[in-house]
């Protein structure tokens, strides 16, 4: 691995984050499960912070996939190519870590702002949808209720995390944060093109696209730090490391001692969605293969071709789960490797994928008539969480229900 030195810099208040003009269109989030209180200890999964011992990890995306650890989360996060834009997740299986992130595949992208204004973000009421109830969908939106609005008027939400009293998420401007019974959302940090986001130990990390940083600020607000040059578009975090993917195609590793260095395990790798377990990093890659690499550098292994715009991913002690945006299909595989097996078919353009109690949730990116779903992840009944809602994106659940972000500007919450 080659090492690179970083320069540490702690600002003075929440920063400005700059550099960003144009985040790619597809997107990938994580999710991660674990016990139910973010970042302490065990098991990861994109999109949610880390908890206790044991659990899974996984990762999803709104076009491609993203990620983290945490009994309560779920992950998303960004892009790689092209308009169609691909995302990538992380997560991880032992410290309490949730990030997500990333923009619609495609769709409405993860258009940058300004840079100044914060979104103001509305709370959301105690009921009602992102959009419709669903009426004129087609039965492929399933007839679930529409979900809890916890905050409305976000400007392209991309990314989302929880912990066990928050939600956070990203747009094209900002970094959120607002308790899961709803509330006020409060901005952590403001600037140009947040993507991947993650929690744990009582910060909040998130990487900005275009090779713009990776940073950290309190869960409940203050001086923003400068942890590493190399931006993410995807987060996951284990007991030891952070591991993300960047937006030039690099998979970085990265202590979580104070005064680490970032470290390259793969360079020039397109990244769309990233896992982590115990012993090796996982992502989906854009030419539609699943990929792996030790956690402490060595070969690339290629565990399967037989995969179609690979998104989402997610990660357990046995299975590696996934989702195919192009072919509508969830699908599962032994960790080492094997046969590929279809949990879920004729899904609309599955994208953030979360894993918790041994169930998996996933968002189809939808305008106006896009559902939240879940699928047992040892195979059964495919089941409606959530219907009619405007594009569904990144996605976390924790013990009680399903928290995504809509393209349209929502942040949601549902029993699972």
């Amino acid at each position: 691995m080659k090492a690179r030195t970083r320069t540490a810099l702690t600002a003075t208040a929440a920063l400005t984050l700059v550099g960003c003009p144009q985040l790619l269109s597809d997107d990938w989030r994580t999710v991660v499960e674990g016990t139910d209180g973010g970042g302490e200890g065990g098991s990861s999964s994109s999109g949610s912070g880390a908890s206790g011992s044991g659990g899974d990890a996984s990762s999803g995306s709104h076009a491609d996939g993203g990620v983290d650890a945490s009994s309560d989360a779920t992950l998303e996060a960004s892009s790689s190519s092209g308009g169609s834009g691909s995302g990538s997740g992380a997560t991880s299986a032992s410290s309490g870590a949730t990030s997500g992130g990333g923009s619609s595949g495609g769709s409405t992208g993860g258009g940058s702002s300004s840079g100044s204004a914060l979104d103001s973000g509305s709370s959301g009421s105690s009921s009602g949808s992102a959009s419709s109830s669903g009426a004129g969908c087609g039965a492929s939106s399933g007839d679930a209720a529409p979900g809890t609005v916890l905050a409305s008027g976000q400007s392209g939400p991309k990314g989302i995390a929880i912990d066990s009293a928050n939600v956070y998420w990203t747009t094209g401007g900002s970094v959120f944060q607002l308790p899961k019974g709803g509330g006020t959302p409060l901005p952590l940090a403001s600037g140009t093109g947040p993507w991947g986001v993650a929690v744990a130990d009582g910060y909040v990390y998130f990487g900005i696209t275009n090779g713009g940083g990776f940073f950290s600020v309190p869960v409940d607000g203050g001086a923003t730090t400068f942890l590493a040059d190399q931006g993410a578009y995807s987060i996951a975090i284990d007991a030891t490391n952070f591991y993300w993917g960047t937006p030039n195609g690099n998979i970085m590793q990265m202590s979580r001692a104070a005064g680490s260095n970032e470290n390259y395990l793969t360079p020039n790798i397109n990244v769309f969605a990233i896992a982590v377990d115990s012993s090796y990093v996982y992502w989906s890659n854009p030419s539609g293969a699943i990929q792996s690499i030790p956690i402490g550098g060595g070969s690339v292994t290629s565990l399967t071709n037989q995969t179609s715009k690979p998104q989402g991913l997610a990660v357990d002690a046995t299975h590696l789960y996934w989702v195919n945006a192009t072919n509508g299909e969830v699908s599962s595989m032994p960790i080492g490797g094997g046969t590929v097996t279809a949990l879920a078919t004729g899904q609309q353009t599955p994208t953030g994928l979360a894993l918790y109690g041994g169930t998996l949730y996933w968002t189809n990116d939808i305008p106006t008539c896009g559902t939240v779903m879940k699928v047992p992840a040892g195979g059964g009944a495919v089941v409606t969480v959530a219907s009619g809602q405007d594009g569904p994106f990144a996605i976390a659940v924790d013990a009680t229900s399903a928290y995504w972000t809509n393209d349209g500007g929502q942040v949601m919450k549902a029993s699972r």
